[in-house]
């Protein structure tokens, strides 16, 4: 009989040894899922990361070139039209539509126009100045083009509503 219970015992003993084995293994099993869930998470925080740098790193830059560029299409304008034709100002209209393409490719545009809605996050209101019913609240004339990258504003649109 003693040998019976001794048998018990080693097999209770064995049986919570089991158990807590296995109570273990969970664990570290859980623990080995979690990490690896965290590191799958960290690959695509570091993916989104990389292509938001890649949409943006530039934009120090395109901020830098689009005041030059402004002065550029302002001194267009006034060239005197008897010389529009001419082949040097031909010359620089290509020039023009060559920078405007390079911002264009790196995903910059402009934005802003006449009659559209006035929103604070997209237009800095300069001034305001009475307008006919219908003009209310709407952008009267544009100041300076606003531009954004990749749908992001980088400089807001510079204008005049109507009140």
């Amino acid at each position: 009989m003693e040998n019976n219970s001794l048998q018990q015992q080693t097999e209770q003993t064995q049986s919570e040894e089991i158990t807590e084995l296995q109570k273990k293994c969970d664990e570290y099993l859980a623990g080995w899922q979690r990490a690896k869930a965290d590191y799958s998470n960290r690959e695509k925080d570091i993916a989104r990361e990389k292509t938001e740098f890649l949409k943006f790193g530039n934009a120090a830059l395109i901020l830098e070139l689009i005041p030059i560029f402004d002065n550029f299409r302002e001194a267009m304008m006034h060239i005197p039209n008897e010389h529009k034709t001419d082949e040097w100002v031909m010359g620089i209209e290509l020039v023009k539509k060559q920078i405007s393409d390079f911002l264009k490719n790196f995903g910059a545009e402009t934005y802003g126009k006449e009659g559209e809605a006035f929103d604070p996050n997209l237009f800095e209101a300069l001034d305001e100045t009475d307008a006919e019913e219908d003009k209310k609240g709407k952008i009267v004339k544009v100041v300076r083009m606003g531009y954004k990258l990749h749908g992001r504003v980088i400089r807001p649109s510079q204008v005049i509503v109507g009140k």
